[in-house]
Formats: structure tokens, C-alpha cells, sequence
């Protein structure tokens, strides 16, 4: 029986959300877990390098920390996530889209707020 050993940087899935792919690969999210632990999936760091749908909507990782426009979906404890947010649309594994407008593209928010001044 052959053992799978878990490398950094070998592919642990590729997630599609919105036609957009990403490459989930193993690794280390600081140089301290290098000697105590197995690398990890790491997902796409959205806050440092943002990505945004077709429609202007920038990705999220669940367990990334909230902005300034977070909306609780409950009265919850301790750390505030994305997941935790009514904003945040969780679509497959942990990522998802945030659908807060004040976060959304500069060219589709101001196509959004041209129309809300017409209606």
C-alpha cells in the first residue's frame, strides 16, 4: 500500500467559483510551522492579491478577516470571519464572494449608483 506524502507546493484541488479557477496548493502560512507541522492547504490570500468576479464582486475566503463592513449573520463571540458575515455568499469549499457594494469594483459601483439616482 502506497502512502501519500504531502509536499509544499503539490496541488490539493483546484476550486471554480464564478468561472474563475484556483489552485489550492500544500504549504506553510508562516516559517514557524515548517518545523512542527506537515504543510497545509493553503488558499488564495484575496486581501493581499484581490480577485473579483465578471461582475465586479471581489472573492473571499471564508475564514479571512472581516472589513470595515461586516454585517454578523448573528449575535457571535470572539473572532469575526467572512463566513460570519451576511455579505459573504459561501459557493465552494471555503471560498466565496463577498456581495458588499462598497467593496465592489469602482466601474459597477458607479454604473449601480447612476441607475439608483434614475429610478
Amino acid at each position: 500500500m502506497s502512502e501519500n506524502i504531502v509536499s509544499e507546493g503539490n496541488l490539493y484541488k483546484i476550486v471554480t467559483v464564478a468561472d474563475k479557477s484556483f489552485e489550492i496548493r500544500y504549504g506553510y502560512t508562516c516559517e514557524g510551522e515548517r518545523a512542527r507541522w506537515e504543510p497545509s492547504p493553503i488558499y488564495p490570500d484575496f486581501l493581499a492579491f484581490p480577485e473579483y468576479t465578471a461582475d465586479g464582486y471581489p472573492f473571499a475566503v471564508a475564514y479571512q478577516d472581516t472589513c470595515k463592513h461586516y454585517i454578523p449573520k448573528r449575535n457571535v463571540a470572539g473572532e469575526n470571519w467572512c463566513n460570519d458575515c451576511k455579505l459573504f455568499d459561501k459557493q465552494e469549499d471555503y471560498i466565496g464572494i463577498c456581495r458588499c457594494e462598497e467593496r465592489r469594483r469602482n466601474e459597477f459601483t458607479r454604473n449601480i449608483r447612476r441607475e439608483e439616482q434614475h429610478i
